[in-house]
């Protein structure tokens, strides 16, 4: 008898991730060692590399109205703008974790260090408000200029 795969659970695309890292309650950031920290700490992530894909800063704050909507409309907004950038690479990587992964690959080589570095003067410049813990903004760190140390 051969034994049954187990099945994976269904694909989550980016802006689903980036949706409930901002709008689930409680909070991922605020659920301590509850839930599944490895599904937190890559949400984290990726939602950090998605925040490089916003130009001209954001300004999202939890007790505006719209709130949700406007988490929505940028999260989509963000995915199309990634998807494009996969595309331009032959990276066909759908789903969140499998993009985490190839952005991880990316990042590691360098790629991402003028994106990190607009960011963070975004975020310097007071440009960004985002209902996040500053723990978790901001949290890339350059590459290529620490290579030769």
């Amino acid at each position: 008898m051969v034994p049954v795969k187990k099945s994976r659970g269904e694909a989550i695309i980016p802006s689903t991730l980036w949706f409930e890292w901002f709008t689930l309650v409680p909070r991922p950031w605020n659920q301590g060692n509850d839930g599944n920290r490895l599904r937190r700490s890559d949400m984290k992530l990726l939602v950090d590399f998605m925040r490089l894909y916003i130009e001209g800063g954001y300004s999202l704050g939890e007790h505006k109205d719209g709130y949700r909507d406007e988490v929505l409309k940028l999260g989509k907004s963000v995915e199309v703008k990634l998807g494009l950038y996969f595309k331009e690479k032959g990276i066909k990587a759908k789903a969140g974790g499998a993009r985490l992964k190839k952005l991880r690959e990316v990042h590691c080589a360098g790629h991402f260090d003028a994106h990190i570095q607009r960011f963070d003067g975004l975020f310097r410049a007071g440009l960004v408000e985002d209902p996040s813990p500053l723990s978790s903004i901001n949290q890339l760190r350059l590459l290529q200029l620490n290579a030769s140390i």
